[in-house]
């Protein structure tokens, strides 16, 4: 909870009470307000709720007076409580403040009756309240008012819509709130408690699941995943949680938990969590063995959820929320209104309900930016006849999730799933498991990807696995409604997007270039303004770099020499900025031209633009970069006894260009590398997108890899992949012959196991650390599965590549390579024919604008890898040619009509081949019966010429493979017999030499 009060969020609050009191013309009149907190036993009330809104206590027993023309703030307490607003002072309104005597209590009355009385006599008051105040000094205070000649005004409506409508700040507590809800219900009261319990099939009852997720509010480390700026003491229940199933459902505010054991029927779980006074709610229904009947209600409510989430709009009557969605229920299943909740939700903030805004029949109130809401709907009482199961006859259904409406949309601040919420269990235990396998459950528990099945696929369920995999991208697409081509723009800094908007310029005023007392029909380059200067009709006109896409200095006429500027204009569609949208009636200069008889000038003018544009281009070069560097905070040093660290590690990619060994430390928020050299390296837990560990098991390293979030500078790159290492041999003794031909069989048998041992405490050395560091930072360490292991070409070198759970890696040696399999968009084959031993693989990223190639993949793996793309739902196509992919993603982004996963409109229109040969056999059905005339041979050589822009030519590639080839031979030169004899005679020389030496060595030497 908030500990200290915050004099910046008082005065911010205060502000928008004044301003909404001011503009409320019903309260035009009203000249001061007072709130009065007096009921303990009651922590909804409209005061206490105020109190915690302006101060973030309670406040118990005291009386906040606000002016509203001098915009004073009287406050009547007690004196420690006024010890503890005295920072409020220091704010730009006027605090006076009044302190209680407890000997004399109609001191303070009278000083603010009096106050109020020198006005016009009339107070704004919480009136509804008044009969709920149990404390002494609340209801002295309202006798006192009652016995003056003061008028009260009830201003409840004014307070309840300025605490609703919630400033940023307070947007971001909720959503906090909401976040920590979300990980609670998914990954720990979803994944660890119902999901084991029913793989365990054990009993457990509702109270004790209650009790358990009670403690994840003060012990965070069982809930996985919680944002890191979420503090643990600033957290707790907004409510005891919700755990009901086994046909005993109760909906209500002070429903409470039973010791009926949780039954795998239908499952009902609701959680809630305030941080920093401000409350988020989160429920969902899991259904085990659904029936027809319960999947088709559970689809209703999920309908009547997208409607009750597209009316949520401002200036919108909460009521007609409600009837809109009652109207609708009525049309899909009339039945069941008897047994929908009274309402679709209602508001939630610093007050964990609040009936103002209360989405159902009879609430007036309309809907505001600002507002946080609980859409909470479900059905209660339904019957299900069609189980067998007695306890799952009666079964109840719930789905809450906490929104925020902004002026044009609706943010859903709790992220969980609420489709897949369904488990199937077999009856018959005894099932084969090959059946069993036929259970999808990627899409029920949360986490890394399945392993792929080892086992090998036929082409027929390879192709079925595809089919399905395109449809369930296409339902996706078609749900959310994505336009690709939103995806794929730059998202780098350019000039001409500040050109678009204005911010950036030559000068700012005219009168810059008239005070330069430039010499007329003179051409200037101004590097300071990024500028070139042109004369034209006699007046000095500048042009900023950006605009200009050319200046070229041509051949002499006359003996004169042309100076051409060309300009941007609409014609060159490659531009981020297009001129002619923002002015389309206007006519755009194309090139300008400039005649001189001193070549001299020209070429300086030339070579001067030309180092101002270098320089320009420099600078938007290092603005992209220092925009991806991410100023984080610094590693926190552990004052721990006991730090896990790693001694003798070396570090990719190596500082300064040289190799650097180093301790690599775990601490509280990071890790921490430092060479011997004193080079540092901290990396942040936070930081981190995948990790990855891989012992030495067929390698010479044992290694930790780290793909960062946001790229990090190490020397004067920027770089996103770090990784640390040990090489467990070294490579002189795997290299070098001249030991190979010393040891012995003894000894060589000795060397290896030496290397095993080395490599087994080196191992463990590395997975100690791993988990300790997986502890720390809340991660997930992926290894390699090396049976899907297969040998590619990597940016120009031949590496071993290996899935893990989410990611295509290569982590032995440079280039390190590291593809998430969510940033695959699709996979494509390329030359994949039987006479070909190998074949290329193109990733084509979801930006529609990169790719990743690997290539000369040996053709045995071709079967392997598919099962692994399969399993990994990733949709490949197969081609028995290569593509210009530039020329194909840009025709896909320039295509309107593209739908990706569309069979007419999207991938399978450009990459099918089955397609491609379906019409060619129809084609060659139709020779018979088709006699051409000449206009048919140039459209269908036409044709053939478009569908050649995709397609690389294989002749000009196979020729250029055969002179690479014979360009090698040449090189080399020398075939294996003349090699051998070469190493034959070396080895002589270097036997003969050593015994030379030793001969040197050992024959006495003559005395001087």
């Amino acid at each position: 909870m908030q500990h200290s009060i915050n004099a910046t969020i008082f005065k911010n609050h205060v502000q928008r009470l004044f301003t909404s009191w001011k503009k409320t013309p019903q309260y035009k009149t009203l000249d001061f307000i007072e709130v009065t907190s007096g009921n303990k036993e009651d922590s909804n009330q409209l005061s206490t709720i105020v109190m915690q809104w302006l101060t973030g206590y309670d406040l118990l027993g005291t009386t906040f007076l606000f002016s509203k023309h001098s915009s004073q703030i009287f406050v009547l307490s007690s004196k420690k409580k006024l010890n503890l607003l005295e920072k409020l002072k220091n704010s730009r309104f006027n605090m006076i403040f009044i302190e209680r005597k407890m000997d004399n209590e109609n001191s303070g009355y009278s000083k603010l009756i009096k106050l109020i009385n020198e006005g016009n006599g009339e107070l704004g008051s919480l009136m509804r309240e008044r009969p709920l105040k149990v404390e002494k000094y609340a209801i002295g205070w309202y006798e006192a008012i009652g016995n003056s000649s003061i008028k009260t005004i009830d201003v409840e409506d004014l307070i309840q819509m300025v605490v609703s409508c919630k400033d940023d700040d307070e947007i971001s507590n909720v959503r906090s709130a909401s976040q920590f809800c979300s990980r609670l219900l998914g990954n720990y009261l979803r994944n660890e408690i119902i999901e084991s319990t029913i793989r365990s099939d054990g009993l457990i009852s509702h109270k004790k699941v209650t009790k358990k997720v009670l403690k994840a509010y003060t012990n965070m480390d069982v809930v996985k995943n919680v944002p890191k700026h979420i503090i643990a003491d600033e957290l707790e229940p907004a409510f005891i949680p919700i755990i009901q199933s086994g046909g005993n459902f109760d909906f209500t505010d002070n429903a409470s938990p039973n010791d009926d054991t949780l039954h795998f029927g239908t499952i009902v779980t609701q959680v809630g969590a305030r941080y920093r006074n401000y409350c988020a709610v989160l429920g969902r229904t899991f259904m085990i063995n659904p029936s027809k009947k319960q999947s088709e209600a559970y689809k209703i409510l999920l309908e009547l959820r997208k409607v009750a989430l597209e009316n949520l709009k401002p200036a919108t009557m909460c009521s007609q929320v409600y009837q809109i969605v009652l109207e609708r229920l009525d049309n899909l299943n009339p039945k069941l209104v008897g047994n929908f909740l009274a309402e679709v939700g209602y508001g939630v903030g610093i007050e964990t309900r609040s009936n103002f805004t209360r989405l159902s029949a009879d609430c007036t109130t309309r809907i505001q930016p600002g507002m946080s809401f609980v859409i909470r709907l479900g059905f209660t009482g339904l019957d299900n006849p069609e189980v067998k199961d007695e306890k799952n006859k009666v079964y109840a259904l719930l789905l809450a999730d906490t929104v925020v409406v902004h002026h044009n949309k609706v943010s859903i601040l709790t992220k969980s799933q609420v489709k897949d919420v369904t488990y199937e269990l077999e009856a018959d235990e005894e099932e084969d498991e090959d059946e069993m396998d036929d259970i999808d459950l990627s899409n029920i528990i949360d986490g890394p990807r399945r392993k792929p099945n080892k086992d090998q696929m036929t082409e027929e369920m390879r192709n079925r696995m595809q089919r399905e995999i395109r449809q369930a991208n296409h339902k996706r697409y078609l749900k959310h409604g994505s336009d690709r081509r939103e995806i794929v723009k730059l998202h780098e800094y350019k000039f001409d997007q500040d050109l678009a908007t204005g911010r950036l310029y030559s000068y700012p005023k005219v009168s810059t270039i008239e005070r330069m007392r430039l010499a007329p029909e003179r051409i200037f380059v101004d590097k300071t303004a990024r500028s070139i200067i042109l004369p034209i009709n006699d007046s000095h006109v500048p042009f900023h770099v950006s605009t200009i896409r050319s200046l070229e200095v041509t051949g002499s006429v006359n003996k004169s020499v042309i100076l051409q500027v060309q300009f941007r204009n609409p014609s060159h569609k490659t531009d981020v900025y297009q001129p002619s949208i923002d002015f389309p009636q206007a006519t755009f200069v194309k090139e300008i031209s400039f005649v001189s008889r001193n070549k001299k000038w020209f070429r300086d003018i030339k070579s001067s633009f030309d180092k101002m544009r270098r320089d320009a281009t420099r600078y938007e070069r290092e603005f992209n970069q220092k925009k991806h560097m991410v100023r984080h905070e610094p590693v926190i040093v552990s004052r721990e006894s006991m730090i896990s660290r790693l001694r003798d590690i070396s570090v990719r990619p190596a500082l300064k260009g040289k190799k650097s060994v180093g301790v690599l430390e775990a601490h509280g928020n990071g890790l921490k590398f430092q060479s011997g050299r004193g080079e540092r390296i901290e990396i942040l837990y936070s930081n981190i997108e995948y990790s990855f560990y891989q012992p030495a098991e067929r390698d010479r390293y044992v290694l930790v890899h780290f793909n960062l979030k946001e790229p990090i500078k190490i020397g004067k790159k920027m770089e996103g992949d770090i990784q640390f290492y040990t090489e467990v041999i070294e490579e002189f003794d795997q290299v070098s012959g001249k030991n190979r031909l010393r040891v012995t069989d003894m000894e060589s048998r000795r060397r290896e196991e030496r290397e095993r041992h080395v490599k087994d405490r080196l191992n463990a050395e590395f997975k100690k650390f791993v988990d300790q560091v997986a502890q720390k930072g809340n991660l997930y360490f992926e290894q390699p599965v090396r049976d899907y292991e297969f040998t590619g070409g990597v940016r120009n070198e031949t590496v071993r590549l290996a899935p893990t759970a989410t990611c295509l890696v290569h982590l032995r040696e440079t280039p390190l390579f590291v593809l998430p399999i969510d940033d695959i968009e699709v996979a494509c084959f390329q030359r994949v024919t039987y006479s070909n031993k190998n074949f290329d693989i193109i990733f084509v990223r979801k930006d529609y604008k990169t790719i990743e190639e690997v290539s000369a993949v040996q053709r045995e793996s071709f079967e392997l890898i598919k099962d692994w793309m399969n399993n990994s739902n990733i949709s490949y196509f197969k081609m028995t040619q290569s593509f210009k992919w530039d020329t194909l993603l840009k025709a896909v982004r320039e295509d309107e009509d593209f739908v990706p996963w569309d069979d007419a409109l999207g991938w399978n229109a450009y990459l099918g081949e089955e397609q491609r040969e379906q019409e060619a056999e129809e084609e060659e059905e139709m020779v018979d019966e088709y006699i051409p005339e000449e206009d048919d041979y140039e459209e269908e050589e036409e044709e053939e010429e478009e569908d050649d822009d995709f397609l690389v030519d294989e002749d000009e590639a196979h020729a250029e493979e055969i002179e690479q080839m014979e360009d090698e031979e040449e090189v080399d030169g020398k075939d294996w017999e003349e090699l051998e004899k070469e190493a034959f005679h070396a080895d002589k020389r270097s036997r003969h030499g050593h015994y030379e030496e030793e001969l040197e060595d050992n024959r006495p030497r003559k005395r001087r």
